[in-house]
Order: C-alpha cells, then sequence, then structure tokens
C-alpha cells in the first residue's frame, strides 16, 4: 500500500537511508563548490551600486555649488535607491520560501544599471565642471599675454619667416612693450639664423610732459579740424645688404612704424598685433589689413619670458582686492570685451567696458557702461597723458581698472575678459538671449543682420552683431553702449531664472577656456552659485551708460595722430558715481533712477 506517494517496505532501512529509501530518490544533488548564484550576483550588483553612488556624491560635494538641503536630498534619493534594490534582488518570503520571480531580477538589474549609469555620469559631470572652473580662474603662466606680429607690404617677396634674413625691421620705441618686442626679436632671429643689430633711433622719444600737453587739448564738444595727412618720410641711417644680420630700427610710434613700412625705409614690422587695429584708426592706413601681409605671429607667454630673464610689465601691480564674503559683500566686478576672437589676451583693445556693481544682500545689480573711446588720463603715463579707454587694455587689465576707479571714484573687486568667439559661445551655451529692443535697425558693422522692434531673441552670432553696432545710430557710441547693457541684462535674467546655467556648467566653461579669464576664484564663483541655487531670488537689474561728445585729440598711445576721442560728459559721470555709490551703501534703484 502506498501512502502520500512513498511506497511501502519492510525493511526500515529502506525508508531511512537504504538503497531503495524514497528519500534518496527526491534528494538534490551537493552544491558545487564556488559556483555563481542569484545570491553572490546579486551582492555584486549592490556593491556596484554602492560604488557608483558614492563616487558621485563625493565628486558633486567636492563641487561646492549645490546648497545643503540639495545634498541631503540627494543622499536620502541614494539611500532609498540602494534600498529599492536590495529589496528587488535578495528579499523574499521567508514563510512560503518561495524563489525570487524572474520578473523581480529582470527589473532589478535593469534599475541597477541605469544607476549606476546616471551616477557615474553626474559624478564625471562634477570633476568635468570642477577642471573646467579651473581653467577660466587660474593665473596660468602658459596663458598668451600677447601676440607680436611681423607685417611686410603685400608686395614684398617674403612669404614666411625664414625670408626676413637681411631685413631692417621697425620696432616700437616703448618701455612698456619692450620685453614683448625683445622676445619676439629674438625668435625672429633665431628662425632666420640672422644674428640682431640694433640701429639708433633718429627721433627721440616724446618727453611726457610734452605729451601731456599735447592731449590736455581743449575739451570743446566740436571736432577739432586737422589738416590732410602727408606720410611721414624716415630716412633709413644704413643700408642693409647682410643677410647674416636682422637689423632692428625704433620709431617713437606706431603710425612712424608705418610710414617707414609704406616708403620702403623698412622691410618689416615686428610690433604687438593690437597696434594694427590702432594705425587702422588713422586716417592714413585705413587699409593697413589689405595693404600689409603678416607672415609670422609670436606667442608671448609669462614662460617665454622667464626664460630670457624678462616679467611681464606690471607697472601698476594688481588693481583689484576681493571682498571677504561674496555672498552678502557688495562688489564691483569689471567686464572686458576683448576685440580678438582667435585667442584672449591679457593685453588687449577693450571694446566693451562694463561695470557690475552688485549687491548680494539687497539682490541689486547696476550695470555701467563707458564708451570705448573715453578721453581719460592714461594711468601709466606719469604726467597723466590721456588717451582712449580702449587703449588702456594694451597696457593689461589692471590699466584699465585704474583708469575706470579714477573715473568713477570707485574700488573694482573682480575682473573678467571675454573674447568675442567666448562671447558667442555663451550665448549659444545658455540657449540664447531675449532682450527688448527699442529700435528696430539694419546692421552695418556686420551686413546680413536686422533687429525688430520690441521682444526679440538672439543667437550667439546675432547678440554679437547687435552689441557692436554703432554705425546704424546717430548717436553711435552711445547707442552701442546701451545695446551691449541689454545682452547682459538678458544674459543675467537667463542664469539666475533657473538650473540650466548649472546643467549646461561644463559647457560653458570649456567653451569659455582660453575664450574668458577672470580674477573670480573658484570658491567665489562656486558661493555665487550654490546661493542662488539655494534662494533662487530674482534680481533687480539696472543700467546707466556715460554719455559724451566726440572730437579729436592726440592720445598717450598714437602720438603723432589726431585719433577719434569721446570727451565725457562730466554730468553723467557724476550721476554714475552717484548710482554706483547707492548700489554699494545698500540701496535699491528703479527705472526712474537710471534715466
Amino acid at each position: 500500500m502506498k501512502k502520500h506517494g512513498v511506497r511501502e517496505s519492510a525493511n526500515p532501512e529502506d525508508l531511512f537511508g537504504g538503497s531503495n529509501s524514497p528519500f534518496v530518490q527526491v534528494d538534490k544533488p551537493a552544491k558545487t563548490k564556488g559556483k555563481f548564484t542569484w545570491g553572490k550576483f546579486s551582492l555584486c550588483v549592490l556593491v556596484a551600486q554602492l560604488l557608483c553612488e558614492g563616487f558621485a556624491w563625493i565628486m558633486v560635494f567636492r563641487l561646492n555649488m549645490l546648497p545643503t538641503v540639495w545634498l541631503v536630498l540627494m543622499t536620502a534619493v541614494f539611500v532609498a535607491l540602494f534600498a529599492v534594490e536590495y529589496l528587488l534582488l535578495l528579499k523574499k518570503d521567508r514563510r512560503k520560501k518561495k524563489k525570487i520571480p524572474v520578473w523581480r531580477k529582470v527589473i532589478a538589474v535593469i534599475l541597477a544599471v541605469c544607476i549606476c549609469a546616471c551616477s557615474l555620469y553626474a559624478g564625471l559631470f562634477a570633476l568635468k565642471v570642477k577642471s573646467a572652473e579651473a581653467e577660466v580662474t587660474t593665473d596660468d603662466s602658459s596663458q598668451i599675454v600677447a601676440v607680436v606680429g611681423v607685417y611686410v607690404m603685400a608686395s614684398d617677396p617674403a612669404q614666411s619667416v625664414e625670408n626676413l634674413a637681411g631685413y631692417n625691421c621697425a620696432i616700437l620705441n616703448s618701455e612698456y612693450d619692450a620685453a614683448y618686442t625683445q622676445a619676439a626679436v629674438n625668435e625672429v632671429a633665431e628662425n632666420t639664423g640672422c644674428t640682431v643689430n640694433a640701429l639708433p633711433a633718429d627721433m627721440s622719444a616724446l618727453a611726457e610732459d610734452e605729451l601731456a600737453d599735447e592731449t590736455s587739448e581743449s575739451t570743446d564738444a566740436t571736432p577739432t579740424p586737422t589738416p590732410t595727412p602727408t606720410p611721414v618720410v624716415v630716412t633709413q641711417t644704413q643700408a642693409v645688404t647682410d643677410t647674416s644680420v636682422l637689423t632692428t630700427t625704433p620709431f617713437n610710434a606706431p603710425e612712424d612704424m608705418a610710414a617707414a613700412l609704406y616708403n620702403g625705409s623698412c622691410r618689416a614690422i615686428i610690433m604687438n598685433e593690437t597696434y594694427a587695429s590702432m594705425i587702422e584708426e588713422t586716417d592714413l592706413y585705413t587699409n593697413f589689413a589689405t595693404d600689409t601681409r603678416l607672415v609670422y605671429e609670436c606667442d608671448i607667454t609669462e614662460e617665454k619670458l622667464a626664460v630670457l630673464g624678462m616679467d611681464v610689465p606690471d607697472e601698476l601691480g594688481t588693481a583689484t582686492e576681493a571682498v571677504g564674503d561674496i555672498t552678502t559683500e557688495p562688489f564691483i566686478l569689471y567686464l572686458s570685451g576683448s576685440d580678438t576672437r582667435s585667442k584672449l589676451l591679457k593685453v588687449s583693445r577693450s571694446d566693451v567696458n562694463i561695470l557690475m556693481v552688485v549687491n548680494p544682500s539687497t539682490k541689486q545689480i547696476l550695470l555701467v557702461n563707458t564708451p570705448r573711446d573715453y578721453f581719460i588720463p592714461n594711468p601709466v603715463s606719469s604726467s597723466g597723458a590721456k588717451d582712449k579707454l580702449t587703449h588702456l587694455g594694451i597696457y593689461g587689465v589692471d590699466c584699465s581698472i585704474h583708469g575706470l576707479e579714477n573715473l568713477y571714484n570707485c574700488n573694482i573687486n573682480y575682473y573678467g575678459q571675454l573674447n568675442f568667439t567666448g562671447f558667442e559661445a555663451l550665448i549659444d551655451d545658455i540657449g540664447g538671449v531675449t532682450i527688448d529692443n527699442p529700435k528696430a535697425f539694419n546692421s552695418q558693422n556686420v551686413s546680413g543682420y536686422s533687429f525688430a522692434s520690441g521682444e526679440i531673441t538672439l543667437a550667439g552670432d546675432e547678440a554679437l552683431a547687435y552689441s557692436r553696432e554703432r554705425y546704424a545710430f546717430s548717436d553711435g557710441d552711445n547707442m552701442r553702449g546701451q545695446n551691449q547693457m541689454r545682452i547682459i541684462k538678458g544674459i543675467v535674467a537667463k542664469i539666475t531664472s533657473g538650473t540650466s546655467v548649472l546643467t549646461n556648467y561644463s559647457s560653458i566653461m570649456d567653451d569659455m577656456s582660453g575664450m574668458f579669464v577672470t580674477s573670480l576664484q573658484s570658491s567665489e564663483i562656486d558661493s555665487l552659485v550654490r546661493m542662488q541655487l539655494g534662494d533662487m531670488a530674482s534680481w533687480n537689474v539696472e543700467s546707466y551708460a556715460a554719455t559724451g561728445t566726440g572730437g579729436k585729440a592726440v592720445t598717450y598711445s598714437m602720438r603723432g595722430t589726431n585719433l577719434y576721442v569721446m570727451y565725457p560728459n562730466e554730468d553723467s559721470v557724476a550721476k554714475a558715481q552717484q548710482l554706483i555709490s547707492t548700489v554699494v551703501s545698500g540701496g535699491t534703484l528703479t527705472d526712474a533712477d537710471v534715466q
């Protein structure tokens, strides 16, 4: 008789261990030692997830941009996800002793892969952000501080630097540029296999007091009439026929070097490329770019100067002084727009000059624009000789800062320099910028752009064309300055309105590398981001543009030619001073205040 599936046996051994025992037939085979089981796999998955989550958390924590509440929330999410994975992978009903269903295993594995991938992405993203941020905030000695070019006439047979052997090269007799020029001359001589033979200058340097008298002409708003210009003829003091010698002849002003090149007294010019644009400002050499050919560029870095035992000119010293707590104390940031595209140089003309006065406590921002042609004292001149504001940039950012501090009687705490390419990239990275354009116009500075009146959204190239335009307006530079501030206001509104900038932060920093540099420390930028993410407060942004009237005068940088300048309107300067003081002292501004 069979009971419950067990066959009868008179022999107890058959029931409890004998060869005929039914229990022997249902026993499972012994487990193979070292067999990879689901339990072991689950533990590996959980460890992998824990490591990935830990990596992400550490990298985000080191980023130091997220408010504490965000970090707590992220920690809670990581713990919850780990708990969910544990339940899916290992938790089973002990009473029923059921196996974990296949569908749970599939879901657990897919979820674990997603969590690990997202955690790794977040950690690597934070690491990349920190690295990219360091590139724009670190004072790198390998950064290019200036580019010295070698120019010949377009008709000259020389096609490269190697063809310059035996040439007589014009150089600028400038103490400030001496280090850059010497480094470039040495490099040209090395490439040509020549020795350097410097000839004495025919002209003596213009005395500082004499220049001060010339640049302190009447500030009458009416442009000063100038006689028809005639080329300056420079007589070469020595004919150079020895191709083993590179001859350099110093001149007192960039336009004098151009005259020597045009009349054949010198076969080449070795000069800071910034001066090329300045030469084109003169009435005689407006076509300098097409009349000449650039055959060589020498990138000047602090490292290269150090090898020669030279330093970057720093006659003025560091102009900025950081505040103690950037999230509570008011500060002023100088925004400088460099007129370069391919490289951001510490020494270059500043076509955009905006002071951003920020009070974090009152959430008030004031943008003060100063026209590029403002005729103000150049700080490098011991006699107070005047220059165009844009020219101050060729003596370094500290020179521009000192000039603006003296103009507005304020202390500038930080600076940020951005070139054209970086500006375009920034606008595109934040998804464009929306502004309220008061007047429709067609761009004349760069053809092909039309801007309607009212609210418009601009991409990077459009924003650049919009902010550079001056020929379409009767009050040219004044309107250009106002348009530039509209763009800045649009940028501020965009980056403070949500988290899109944080998600695109890495791309922004990558695109800014080599195109943007700032004296802000990484910790200060992190603090500002953390503050904004913490309260998501809106800011009151007002703008004011200093005004003036056009005229012509001799400038410190171009000592032999009358150039277009803008004489400052003293009333507008005084009002800018008052507005800056109001924001710094904790006051708030309205639209009526900046009219």
